[in-house]
């Protein structure tokens, strides 16, 4: 386990979704790797004969983006189990797999598998969406007459913080994303700066993933 209490295994690479359910507490607890976005729980109770036993069936489901590829993709999907002495293993004989021919932008790919213990099912979905990775951006900053104070060059993103003039009223953000290949995207965003903001770009990682991550703009506060 990680500190956030996560599960890995040294010989399965990929990325961890889960659901845990207190009956003391009545709580439902979902959590994932940070590749996982759209986390989504719905949870169905179905009361039997005796109103004291019922039936609950929870549905978990979460999107995984990669960059756009005319290459093959391939989606697997493990259950893992948790044995008596509280280790974990990922059942491989119980894999599910998905695989298409390239995966252009907007297309998505889906699996899903469902668990039954006692009366408590649970099913897990998993999307793989096609997305497009930010290479690099340049920040126009303009003032409310829509003058422009300032325009940087173009500049990789991977930083923590980015300072904006205090005149600014908005900024402008000219993105280039990656393509198809060695293709090259151009996109541009505009952003209101009366305050500090947050701008949440797409990083490429070696395995296609795009793992979300965020620069914040930094407004100078006004002198009395």
């Amino acid at each position: 386990k990680d500190k956030n209490g996560l599960i890995h295994f040294k010989k399965l690479n990929g990325y961890f979704l889960y659901m845990k359910y207190s009956s003391k507490k009545n709580m439902t607890q979902m959590d994932s790797d940070p590749q996982i976005r759209h986390l989504h729980l719905k949870e169905n109770i179905q009361s039997g004969d005796n109103q004291k036993a019922k039936t609950k069936e929870w549905k978990v489901s979460g999107t995984i983006n990669v960059q756009e590829t005319e290459n093959i993709v391939e989606e697997r999907l493990y259950p893992v189990y948790k044995r008596q002495d509280g280790t974990f293993y990922a059942d491989l004989n119980e894999m599910q797999i998905s695989r298409v021919e390239g995966l252009p932008k907007g297309a998505s790919v889906a699996l899903s598998r469902s668990g039954t213990k006692g009366k408590h099912k649970i099913t897990y979905s998993m999307t793989v969406q096609s997305s497009r990775a930010v290479k690099k951006i340049q920040i126009i900053e303009m003032d409310a007459k829509d003058r422009k104070i300032k325009k940087t060059a173009y500049f990789s993103p991977d930083q923590k913080s980015y300072q904006m003039q205090k005149k600014t009223s908005y900024v402008i953000i000219n993105e280039k994303l990656a393509g198809t290949g060695s293709k090259t995207i151009m996109r541009r965003k505009i952003y209101s700066a009366k305050k500090s903001l947050e701008y949440e770009w797409q990083k490429l990682g070696k395995d296609g993933v795009l793992t979300p991550v965020k620069l914040k703009l930094k407004k100078e506060r006004s002198g009395v």
